[in-house]
C-alpha cells in the first residue's frame, strides 16, 4: 500500500485504479487522521524502492504526486 493523507473527504482519481492494477500497489487513503507523517514517509520510501527495483523509473510518471514522501524520494 501507498499511504495518502488528505482532508475530511478522501480524494480519488480515475487513474488510481490503472496504477494499482499495473504495479500491484494500492493507495490507502487515511483522511485527516493518518499515521505520523515521518513514519508514513519512511514506509512509502520502502515501497518506492520496491517499485524502482521491479519497474525502473517508469512508475514515477504515473504515481499520484500527493503520496506522502514522494517529493522527498525524488529529491534524493
Amino acid at each position: 500500500f501507498l499511504l495518502l493523507q488528505s482532508g475530511i473527504s478522501p480524494v480519488g482519481y480515475t487513474t488510481d485504479s490503472r496504477f494499482e492494477e499495473k504495479y500491484k500497489v494500492y493507495y490507502f487513503e487515511s483522511g485527516c487522521t493518518g499515521p505520523n507523517e515521518m513514519f508514513a514517509s519512511e514506509y512509502n520510501g520502502v515501497i518506492f524502492e520496491y517499485l524502482t527495483n521491479k519497474f525502473g523509473k517508469k512508475w514515477m510518471r504515473e504515481i499520484r504526486k500527493d503520496v506522502i514522501g514522494y517529493k522527498i524520494f525524488v529529491e534524493k
